[in-house]
């Protein structure tokens, strides 16, 4: 069954892109990486593939999605 997620107003859906140069490539690096997100940053699914991996996550506090890049030293595109 397919669902489809209406977000909030203040609801942001983004992905965080992990190169194969950093550390957190791979799927242990993966779940080190989530478990370094803020507790407004909900995981909900990730993509281990060559030459970049992606989370996938929403946050309801868009100052959290803007710290990730710098604080963790990813790439993320809002989607």
């Amino acid at each position: 069954m397919n669902q489809v997620k209406v977000l909030k107003q203040d609801e942001f859906y983004c992905r965080i892109l992990v190169t194969s140069e950093s550390d957190y490539f791979g799927l242990d690096g993966l779940i080190e990486l989530s478990g370094k997100l803020l507790s407004t940053n909900k995981t909900l699914g990730v993509k281990v593939a060559n030459p970049s991996c992606k989370i996938y996550c929403m946050t309801d506090n868009h100052s959290n999605y803007m710290g990730i890049e710098s604080r963790l030293s990813v790439e993320t595109e809002m989607m």
